[in-house]
């Protein structure tokens, strides 16, 4: 669960050198190979900060895809950076939910894409498919008796449960074509608000 600020399209447009979009992977493996668990990591063929120059993605540098040989791609936003607390592998990160709403960071990764090789006229292209790994709540306001001089003023929204504001994230899809997202135990809150009084939604009764 989250309450930041969705990223979209326009959102990742947004950026440059020096706020990049996403950072993406590319690593080497064996012809033929279909499951991203037997990608070794260690051999990393690119790692690029990508960004929107108004025309085009681009990165800074150049890379050479390698001659008949297989490449296997994964990447995630850049933003998502600041809420990684720890990054053991190319792969793999935990992800902490920041209380304060401001810091908070939507998350969005692609799924492992798996035996990708340059094209025969060595203008390959990756076409890299985002998803949102974190939940997304809404709501909406009925009024009980509608009547157009009464206004409604929602001053605290609040989710009762277990909600774990850790987790460890793999890349490598699983069968759904997602990342696995593991919970990390010990982490969990019983209650998550989503206004405070100080962030209040106003609306006619009407809705």
């Amino acid at each position: 669960v989250t309450k930041a600020e969705s990223i979209d399209e326009v959102y990742l447009q947004n950026s440059s050198s020096e706020k990049p979009a996403f950072h993406v992977y590319a690593f080497l493996h064996n012809s033929g190979e279909t499951e991203p668990a037997n990608v070794n990591v260690s051999k990393t063929f690119m790692s690029e900060d990508v960004w929107y120059d108004g025309t085009i993605w681009t990165y800074e540098g150049l890379e050479y895809w390698p001659d008949n040989r297989e490449l296997a791609f994964v990447a995630y936003n850049y933003a998502a950076e600041s809420c990684i607390t720890s990054h053991p592998t190319p792969t793999t990160f935990e992800f902490t939910i920041e209380d304060d709403i401001s810091r908070q960071v939507d998350l969005l990764a692609t799924p492992f894409m798996m035996g990708l090789k340059d094209d025969a006229d060595g203008d390959a292209k990756v076409n890299l498919v985002f998803k949102h790994l974190l939940s997304r709540v809404g709501f909406s306001v009925v009024a009980s008796h509608p009547s157009e001089d009464v206004n409604i003023a929602i001053r605290s929204i609040k989710l009762c449960g277990n909600f774990p504001a850790v987790g460890n994230v793999d890349l490598r899809a699983n069968a759904n074509g997602l990342p696995y997202i593991t919970p990390k135990s010990g982490t969990e809150v019983n209650s998550y608000s989503l206004f405070d009084d100080e962030t209040c939604f106003e609306a006619n009764s009407t809705l």
